[in-house]
């Protein structure tokens, strides 16, 4: 089991080694964090512009939900041009296109991930435009899809600009984009914090505890956060939700 603290001798709170805490000024951090999102404009702004997707890719993160619904969409990642991720306001969880938030145009089921409790949550498109959406580790729903028609040069997480009524309630702890179709079939999550990769075109462990800069670990694709707050989000190998597991000792 591996926690996400990385320096053996310190405390997370002083590993913050970048001199400042603006965007721009990145340093290496370390700590068991991620960001909550609560209101607009609290959001995540990514720089994407020298990240080239294609079909086939996967996204996956892990999230603690936010316990509210019904009124607003809920965005977890938005690529305008190439993808959202997100719950619409009748509690559908979704994986579709930016231009067109019906249902019916996207993988679409009728599952809530706004439920208060930790999720692993992943979406995959394939070669033949065939897209997936998975709640921790179950395939929830498939579906033909027209994705990444013209992708922007921003990825956006907890917000959708442009978009009315959108903004996330929840936490976000870890985001993984690869240029690999990385689930098929059921899985059981890892909860264990992802290690850079060839396969992966960015890798955002949101674990920086303070200031504005959001790092890739791939170093291709940093961000900035807007508003939100650090809180404490744990990896401890197992679902936060559930009881550790049996060792034996």
């Amino acid at each position: 089991m591996r926690s996400r603290t990385h320096h053996p001798f310190a405390s997370p709170f002083l590993l913050l080694l970048a001199v400042g805490c603006g965007p721009g000024v990145l340093g290496t951090t370390a700590g068991d964090f991620g960001v909550t999102f609560s209101e607009d404009p609290d959001c995540v702004e990514i720089d994407t512009s020298s990240l080239d997707i294609a079909a086939p890719f996967t996204i996956d993160m892990f999230i603690k939900a936010g316990d509210e619904g019904g009124f607003a969409f809920y965005p977890l990642a938005v690529w305008p041009g190439a993808f959202a991720l997100y719950q619409n306001r009748d509690g559908y969880s979704i994986f579709g296109p930016t231009d067109d938030t019906e249902a019916t145009s996207s993988a679409a089921t009728p599952t809530s991930f706004l439920d208060g409790g930790y999720h692993h949550v992943a979406a995959t498109y394939d070669t033949d435009g065939s897209a997936s959406l998975y709640l921790d580790g179950d395939r929830l729903v498939s579906a033909p899809l027209s994705l990444l028609d013209d992708p922007g040069d921003r990825l956006y997480l907890g917000c959708w600009p442009g978009h009315d009524d959108a903004w996330l309630t929840g936490t976000i702890g870890e985001l993984r984009l690869q240029s690999v179709l990385h689930y098929d079939s059921d899985f059981a999550p890892t909860w264990e914090e992802y290690e850079p990769a060839e396969a992966i075109l960015g890798l955002w462990h949101l674990n920086e505890g303070r200031g504005t800069a959001i790092l890739d670990a791939q170093g291709d694709a940093d961000g900035e956060l807007e508003g939100g707050e650090w809180v404490e989000f744990l990896l401890p190998g197992y679902d936060p939700d559930d009881d550790p597991p049996d060792t034996g000792d």
